[in-house]
Formats: structure tokens, sequence, C-alpha cells
């Protein structure tokens, strides 16, 4: 993987700060928000976000990595910032494939989705990965799950429920892909999909779905 280049990624979030600054420091309310589930996910936080952080209340963490959250209060909303010091006014973090760039966008957009519209639950998540064509992926992703789209660049798309989705059937879902989302050559892409407080036999089904509708576009 290339160096890590400096980045700043940000997101407002229709929440108090001090919300915001609980859900970036409580490991169990990390866990709500951050990664997707496998088995290794708690020891990561507790690296990321305990060990390996210095907190400095009410608005900052500085990690062992040479980067920051920072938070800024908006009136009753809080932006949300992370950021890789360097020559920010030189960085493209929009244009830029990094998986950790991208990587953090899709957690913010996650971040987001938890304290605004499904605070306090329990999140589980379909992580798939495969190679794709993103424009191809991008246009399946739009019949099955049309709106709102929450967040674009050019490698990743966050897209909310449909207006009427069934209870079951998926939250938030994000594409990323190493190619730009328009190109029709081949490449690496990832599929998140979150649900909240669903039963077993709800999950099972959820995941069974959507693995289905990714094989046919990786296969």
């Amino acid at each position: 993987m290339n160096e890590l280049p400096p980045f700043r990624v940000e997101v407002v979030v229709a929440a108090p700060r001090d919300a915001v600054w609980k859900a970036l420091t409580d490991p169990a309310e990390v866990r709500r928000w951050f990664g997707w589930e496998y088995e290794g996910l708690e020891e990561e936080i507790r690296l990321i976000f305990v060990e390996h952080a210095k907190h400095e209340p009410p608005d900052r963490i500085v990690f062992a990595e040479d980067g920051t959250i920072e938070l800024e209060e908006d009136g009753p909303r809080t932006i949300v910032r992370v950021v890789k010091p360097g020559p920010l006014a030189d960085a493209s973090w929009d244009d830029l494939y990094h998986e950790v760039v991208q990587g953090w966008r899709t957690f913010l957009q996650q971040l987001r989705d938890q304290l605004e519209h499904h605070p306090g639950t329990t999140r589980r998540t379909v992580y798939l990965t495969g190679e794709v064509v993103p424009a191809d992926a991008v246009a399946a992703l739009a019949a099955r799950w049309p709106g709102p789209v929450r967040d674009e660049g050019r490698h990743q798309r966050t897209v909310a429920p449909p207006a009427g989705a069934a209870p079951g059937a998926g939250g938030l879902v994000t594409l990323v892909t190493a190619p730009p989302l328009t190109a029709r050559d081949r490449g690496h892409g990832t599929l998140t999909v979150t649900a909240y407080d669903p039963d077993p036999a709800t999950f099972t089904a959820l995941e069974r779905s959507w693995t289905t509708w990714w094989s046919t576009l990786t296969g």
C-alpha cells in the first residue's frame, strides 16, 4: 500500500458535541459505528481509540499514528474532522483512492447515521468484497437501493434506505471501488450494509439477500 498522504475527511452531524464526543471515546459507543463486523473489531477499537489515542476533551483526539479527530460546534450540530497533518491545501482526498481515507469517509457516514437516526441501537453489518465493474455496480445499487444518497465522491457512494423500505431490508449502504465509480474496467470493490437491532433470523436473511445480489456483480 502507498504511504498514507495528508488528508482531511469531515461530516456534519445533527447532534450536540457532547453526544459526538461520547460516540468517539467510549468503546461501546464506537462499536456502534466504526468499521464492520469481524472477530477482531473490539481489539482494533481498543488499540485505536483507547491505547493509542490521547483524549483532549471536549473537542480533540490525537492518535499515535500522527492524526487527529477534531470537533467543531455548529449551532446544534457538530462538524467532525479526521485529519492527517500535511500540506492540506494540496491534498485532493476526494479524488484519492486509499483504503484508510475511504475507510474514514465510510465510518463518518456510519457515525452520522447512528447518532441522527438510530441512537443507542445495536449495529450489525454485512461486509462484502470482490472485483466489480464500478459503473455497473453503481447502476445496480441505484436500482436496488434508490436513495437518498447521503454522500458521494469519486470512489464512494453512501445511500440511505429508500422511502418505504421493508424492515429488515437493510439500512445505510456504502459502495467503494478502487477505480472511479464511473469506470468500466473491473477493479476491487467493497459493499457495507448496516442494519440496526435485527433479530437473528432477519439478519441471516439480510446477509443472504445482499450476498446473492453482490455475487451477480462479482461473478
